[in-house]
């Protein structure tokens, strides 16, 4: 008999322990609750920090594709290259020391032929013009490459694309196609 005494009070106290527990969870869920709610009604942006607006993006670059010319040749190993020779101009009113931009060439209806990216290092002053000349390899797996060669200079279009531009006051202009 007292071994079911102590067994009876032994589960009246974890009966009563685990009613504690019980209301401390149902506490803490409600609590849970009350602070997801009030995250809801708070406004997604007053919770985080606002970044740093970004510069305006302005549509017309002020670099010019003034000039190209494109002459194909062969370098050892029977590899092709373009001497792609393009004249810029810069007419902004500051000097541009670095360039993010690009020569898309494509044919009258607008077909894809070659592309180049403009070395970026170039020092242009206000309103001058300068020459970059390179060497751009062809590649003998995609015949539209070879089109730059076989196709009239008055038949190819040439689109100068400028992403971004460095001035010589260290601002920065981006522009959109």
């Amino acid at each position: 008999m007292k071994t079911l005494l102590f067994q009876l009070s032994l589960f009246m106290a974890l009966l009563a322990s685990s009613c504690g527990q019980q209301q401390s969870i149902e506490k803490r869920v409600s609590d849970l609750e009350k602070r997801v709610t009030a995250l809801e009604k708070a406004s997604p942006l007053s919770l985080f920090t606002a970044p740093s607006p970004s510069p305006p993006v302005e549509t017309k670059a002020p670099l010019e594709l003034v000039a190209w010319d494109a002459h194909l040749g062969q370098a050892e190993y029977s590899q092709y290259h373009y001497t792609i020779t393009l004249t810029l101009k810069n007419n902004s009113d500051k000097d541009i020391k670095l360039i993010d931009a690009t020569v898309q060439f494509s044919d009258l209806l607008g077909s894809h032929i070659y592309g180049i990216k403009v070395a970026p290092d170039h020092l242009i002053p206000a309103g001058k013009v300068v020459t970059d000349k390179g060497d751009y390899s062809v590649n003998q797996f995609m015949p539209e490459q070879a089109r730059l060669a076989q196709i009239k200079k008055e038949d190819v279009k040439a689109t100068l694309v400028v992403q971004k531009l460095v001035f010589s006051d260290n601002s920065i202009g981006e522009y959109s196609p």
